[in-house]
């Protein structure tokens, strides 16, 4: 009966409605507390006010950093560069460093280098653990060496959050450029022949306190209504109208981006609004209520959205959620690996029967990693997440793959038409050009 009916649901889902949601989503580029995220906010709250969803927007504090622009000095040689989210800026005039090789930045590269005062020339994608690494080795500056051709935009901070007073130290204290392939391997031949390389990195970041929006849609299960729950005047506990005092499912994503992030995270949030379109005429046949959650914060902030939801809302959710979802990245043409998707324990069944069910496919049960969004572990919360193409890093022949995460300038043509699609068959048909 319940296999029925979800194979019903899924045949009802409508590619068409579903991408003009995201055409909408690629007229703006959403960086957290920008204007023209707020405006896109307000279109997901219209679209769920029309499925009949009790909404909230709620604008909110949070520590958010805002790459601009980059370049990066060697000699006479200018290659193409990026800064990233908590980078620290430069220094009028740059800054200007002697350069020494670090590897891939594990502790035991940093521990068999000198590199203070020094900026670090490191393999991979700009992440936190070497960001955190090399600012206690005492670097001031890091260049990575991306693994291709493209430049992806990161968040290198390793506080989860909006930091406390306790966690500034924390911060990055260094200078971060990314540079391609082989711009970087140029250099690192110059490195590891001992010659000695001074470069000069300028990076302007904006870092700072602003207002981010939150968007959370609720609509409650079949039971009894208590407005009297614990944190219920707390803004975003309680949505106006949406009093259950039953069990929910938390279903949730970001909707901040990078560049116009339709992809990333476009086809998560069309997603979001496709189910919430199809769950909200069976309402009566649900055991729990279903609450919807939109961040901003996940790409310049560290999930900073989420951690504040978290934290405003802990009784109510410690109290009533019995599940996170978290989705991220669905949709990616190409995308048909299903197997690495990952759920914490008390899910892993469910997880697997639905890989098993869509999908054709064996869950390989790899442990939940720590990103995505989730941010309610402390509070006892079982989750799944966190979706397609970001956790399909260890997968590129198969999968999305790391070439498009976080890549400059990419939009429609990278995300498929047809959500129907199943491994096994022929690739999906790719949206728009």
């Amino acid at each position: 009966m319940i296999n029925q009916h979800i194979s019903r649901l899924c045949a009802a889902v409508d590619p068409t409605l579903m991408m003009r949601h995201l055409e909408e989503f690629a007229r703006r580029v959403k960086l957290s507390g920008t204007p023209d995220e707020l405006e896109s906010f307000r279109y997901l709250k219209a679209t769920l006010d029309g499925y009949g969803y009790h909404t909230e927007l709620i604008l909110h504090d949070a520590y958010i950093s805002l790459p601009g622009r980059a370049r990066i000095q060697i000699e006479a040689e200018t290659p193409d560069c990026i800064t990233h989210s908590f980078s620290r800026p430069s220094p009028p005039g740059g800054l200007r460093g002697t350069v020494v090789y670090g590897g891939h930045g594990r502790a035991e590269d940093f521990a068999a280098l000198d590199a203070g005062g020094k900026i670090v020339l490191l393999e991979s994608i700009a992440n936190p653990g070497a960001t955190r690494r090399a600012s206690l080795a005492g670097a001031i500056g890091q260049i990575h060496i991306s693994p291709h051709e493209h430049l992806h935009e990161m968040c290198i901070s390793s506080v989860w959050g909006s930091p406390t007073s306790d966690m500034l130290d924390n911060l990055p204290r260094t200078v971060v450029l990314s540079v391609r392939k082989a711009d970087g391997d140029a250099l690192k031949r110059r490195v590891q022949a001992n010659q000695p390389v001074e470069v000069v990195l300028h990076s302007e970041v904006d870092t700072g306190w602003r207002k981010t929006p939150l968007l959370v849609a609720d609509l409650p299960g079949p039971t009894d209504n208590d407005p009297n729950h614990p944190g219920a005047n707390h803004p975003g506990a309680n949505p106006p109208g949406a009093n259950d005092n039953g069990p929910f499912v938390l279903f949730s994503g970001h909707h901040d981006t990078w560049h116009y992030g339709v992809m990333d995270n476009g086809g998560a949030n069309a997603t979001m609004l496709e189910i919430a379109r199809l769950f909200a005429p069976e309402r009566a046949a649900w055991r729990r209520g279903l609450r919807l959650c939109f961040w901003s914060g996940h790409s310049h902030g560290r999930y900073s959205g989420s951690t504040w939801y978290a934290d405003i809302n802990w009784h109510d959710l410690a109290r009533r959620c019995v599940a996170h979802v978290n989705v991220d990245s669905t949709g990616a043409r190409g995308n048909t690996v299903m197997a690495d998707a990952l759920a914490s324990a008390e899910l892993s069944s469910l997880a697997a029967d639905a890989v098993r069910t869509q999908g054709g496919q064996q869950l390989d049960g790899q442990r939940m990693s720590r990103a995505g969004d989730q941010s309610f572990w402390g509070i006892g919360v079982a989750s799944l997440g966190h979706g397609g193409a970001a956790g399909r890093i260890r997968r590129q022949r198969h999968g999305c793959g790391i070439r498009r995460w976080h890549p400059q300038g990419r939009r429609l043509r990278m995300v498929v038409a047809h959500p129907r699609r199943h491994a096994g068959q022929d690739g999906p048909r790719p949206a728009g050009a």
